[in-house]
């Protein structure tokens, strides 16, 4: 068979622009690339990926992925300072009771300065609400304050142990003209669960 060169003419036809080409397989060795070489890496496993302008570059973080991670440890240390605040004046009832048990066994001089502290205590309901008790029984003058101030908590439950309270009052000179008005503001806004009591103080003290 002869070869196209010893042929007396040979004409090249134009390949239709509608051809079909048809892929060659197995495809020849030059036209599928290097080998993986696995000491160089890819962009997949970490190493180099040089697709791009090269930002994506091993062991180079972007800045948006730093600012997160800085503002999560921010966040999650703002929770824990405001867990720890919050304990400091919030026990809960098994604590409180050993608490009370403690301050039982002092004297009563020594029991009253630290009732009048619990008395102020906002964040804590169950010694706040004995400590309104304890210091009516003894009628002191100085804790008074804390107990009129009771009136104004969010909880319906601590107003009406204050209104209670201060029932014990009633025959100490001085107190009618501290509680009164107290008395007369918070029934203005007293709700079912402290409305009674607050309206048994008011009678008491003659209004």
């Amino acid at each position: 068979m002869k070869r196209r060169s010893e042929l007396p003419f040979f004409v090249e036809f134009p390949v239709s622009p509608t051809a079909t080409t048809f892929a060659k397989w197995p495809p020849d060795d030059e036209a599928v690339g290097p080998a993986f070489d696995p000491g160089q890496g890819s962009g997949l496993a970490g190493g180099a990926y040089t697709g791009d302008d090269g930002d994506f570059k091993k062991g180079r973080t972007k800045p948006v992925f730093i600012a997160i991670g800085a503002l999560t440890v921010v966040g999650v240390a703002g929770l824990a300072g405001l867990a720890v605040m919050k304990n400091a004046t919030t026990i809960d009832v098994s604590q409180a009771a050993v608490e009370k048990q403690q301050l039982y066994l002092l004297p009563k001089a020594e029991q009253i300065p630290k009732w009048r502290v619990w008395a102020i205590q906002t964040e804590e309901k169950h010694l706040r609400q004995e400590a309104f008790a304890q210091l009516a029984w003894a009628k002191d003058m100085g804790g008074l304050p804390a107990i009129i101030k009771g009136l104004e908590d969010k909880d319906q439950a601590v107003r009406g142990r204050a209104a209670q309270a201060l029932l014990e009052y009633v025959k100490v000179e001085g107190a009618a003209a501290q509680v009164r008005p107290a008395l007369l503001k918070a029934f203005a806004i007293a709700e079912k669960g402290d409305k009674p009591q607050i309206a048994w103080a008011l009678a008491a003290f003659k209004e």
